[in-house]
């Protein structure tokens, strides 16, 4: 395949700046809460976050199939649109996502809800890379304990997005929030009253939590993104 590497500068893929960041925040209504593992405030900068083998985001060889891909969609959707069917995730939000822009394969969302968690639908596939060619991760380990070699801020065209608010249910180690379910995934993604709440991500992070956990956020017609992971082909 390919053997040209693809030239990412480190640089992009540190924290968001002040640009990036949602206004208002940390606090104030539909702010951060520690609930369930939800961090409080702002994460450290990205810079300072630990790396894949310590190297910073590191691009692989165009072209080459050996990696599976990640990506936020470009689209947005409310939680009436994304429903509480984890199929649903799969099959008409991200891997249709992913059809249409030509992508290959079958993908799942990093979503959760009380007896679905994201981490268990993924599997033990890697690595991840985005469409730039930059690793996310190399294994699901380093999606659920420790922070990942880039954020998820390119779409499934390829174009970078930066900071933005992506719906997931999901705490930092890939399950939803136990014990807290309903107030951090919409009422198991029924919901879109404003009492209700949902945890969502920031892809303009890669630092543990916040990626994935920034804070919860109103279910009320509020439109995020999502993430979306390429699964390993059966044998």
């Amino acid at each position: 395949m390919g053997c040209c590497l693809v030239s990412v500068a480190c640089s992009s893929f540190g924290a968001g700046g002040a640009d990036d960041e949602p206004d208002g925040l940390p606090g104030g209504d539909g702010g951060p809460s520690s609930d369930g593992g939800v961090v409080s405030d702002a994460a450290a900068p990205d810079a300072d976050a630990p790396r894949i083998d310590d190297g910073g985001p590191t691009p692989v060889a165009a072209g080459w199939d050996g990696v599976l891909r990640a990506f936020v969609t470009s689209s947005t959707f409310t939680v009436a649109e994304l429903g509480a069917d984890p199929r649903r995730w799969e099959k008409e939000l991200c891997t249709k996502t992913a059809d249409n822009a030509g992508l290959a394969g079958r993908y799942v969302a990093w979503m959760s809800k009380d007896g679905s968690n994201a981490r268990d639908r993924l599997g033990m596939g890697g690595p991840w890379v985005l469409l730039n060619g930059v690793i996310v991760a190399q294994t699901q380990a380093n999606l659920t304990g420790g922070s990942l070699g880039a954020p998820i801020n390119v779409d499934e065209n390829g174009m970078a997005v930066g900071g933005s608010y992506v719906w997931t249910g999901t705490l930092a180690d890939g399950t939803a929030g136990t014990g807290n379910a309903p107030a951090a995934t919409c009422e198991g993604w029924t919901s879109s009253l404003v009492v209700h709440t949902g945890i969502a991500g920031w892809s303009g992070h890669s630092a543990a939590k916040t990626w994935a956990s920034r804070e919860k956020r109103p279910c009320n017609n509020t439109t995020y993104r999502l993430y979306c992971f390429q699964q390993p082909e059966a044998p």
